[in-house]
């Protein structure tokens, strides 16, 4: 007969995994999954125009399970998340920041085997570009130039304190076969939120 000790050990134990189960889609990999990953680099917040904007790259080592996925005629989208933030004046040690504004960029990366060219599409600008190598697709996938985020008045007059980015693999817009293999580690790839004040 289990003690009550060892029944209350496998109780937590099974939360623990329910809860860590709960936000997998923004998990990183787990360790040894073939060195994917998306770094932001060269973060500039500028303000111009009246608007807060930044710019940046992504850096994108992709894993081979990916490339091979891709080079079969499967799409990656990559969405790019800003939010921009106001941290609470009571409480704020225990509650999250208020959400004052958020901005996606949706950019779609493919290999088309006819040509032999890599194509990222711009989704959100409704721009594409054509490369013959996969290591210049997604030079030109990462590159963020002066992006709009918020009026700098409008982030003034509700408070905004900080403003945070960045870049995701959108799992959800995979191909139904696709979405099951991409509970994969290897499709598991977000950078770190990148955060500066306002």
């Amino acid at each position: 007969m289990l003690s009550a000790g060892f029944r209350l050990f496998a109780v937590l134990l099974l939360a623990q995994a329910a809860f860590g189960q709960e936000g997998a889609g923004d998990a990183a990999p787990a360790a040894g999954a073939d060195d994917g990953g998306i770094t932001l680099a060269g973060i500039e917040p500028t303000e111009r125009d009246g608007f807060i904007r930044f710019s940046a790259q992504a850096d994108y080592r992709l894993p081979a399970a990916l490339i091979a996925a891709m080079n079969r005629d499967t799409q990656l989208v990559f969405v790019t998340q800003i939010q921009v933030l106001a941290e609470r004046r009571v409480l704020s040690s225990f509650l999250p920041a208020r959400k004052i504004a958020r901005l996606q960029l949706r950019r779609r990366i493919g290999y088309h085997s006819l040509t032999r060219k890599y194509i990222v599409d711009d989704l959100t600008f409704a721009r594409q570009a054509a490369f013959n190598s996969l290591d210049d697709a997604l030079d030109h996938l990462g590159r963020h130039r002066d992006i709009s985020v918020i009026e700098k008045a409008l982030a003034a007059g509700s408070g905004a304190t900080h403003v945070r980015v960045r870049v995701k693999l959108s799992r959800t817009e995979l191909s139904l076969p696709m979405q099951a293999q991409s509970l994969l580690p290897d499709w598991w790839l977000a950078s770190d939120w990148y955060q500066w004040a306002l």
